[in-house]
């Protein structure tokens, strides 16, 4: 049973990195969005025609007004995301909560392993090692007694 606990939180912490990476940019992508809804010129470039038929102007409003409580909601499960993931990180050393979350939190690991070794002078045994306590660690918080 344990190897699902340890799947589900590599999985968290790759969602975790998407997600900070995602809030890094939201706040932006919807005052952009909030900008196009009050200036009418940019509603009419926003609203491309569909499929020929024009678009009109209570249709564009409303696909803005839905792309931003879309990504508010987002930024909200986002946050809740991020929250629960470092509640669980609470206890583990900054050296530990890097290497984690560089050996887990990232899907391409070009060269990451090399980096690390030099950062931190461990070999790559270590280095794993390290990441899998750290992963054992948020395992615990986050679902107990596994």
């Amino acid at each position: 049973m344990r190897n699902f606990y340890e799947i589900v939180v590599k999985d968290k912490l790759l969602k975790y990195t998407y997600a900070k990476e995602f809030l890094a940019r939201i706040d932006e992508d919807i005052r952009c969005l909030k900008n196009k809804e009050k200036n009418k010129n940019m509603t009419s470039k926003y609203g491309i025609s569909n499929g020929g038929e024009g678009v009109s102007q209570e249709e564009i409003i409303l696909n803005i007004n839905a792309e931003i409580d879309l990504l508010e909601n987002n930024r909200k499960l986002n946050l809740a995301l991020i929250k629960r993931v470092d509640e669980s990180m609470v206890g583990m050393s900054e050296l530990e909560k890097d290497i984690t979350l560089e050996i887990y939190g990232k899907k391409k690991r070009d060269g990451r392993i090399e980096a690390l070794k030099k950062k931190y002078h461990y070999s790559q045994s270590q280095i794993y090692r390290i990441a899998n306590e750290g992963i054992k660690h948020i395992s615990l918080m986050m679902y107990g007694n596994c």
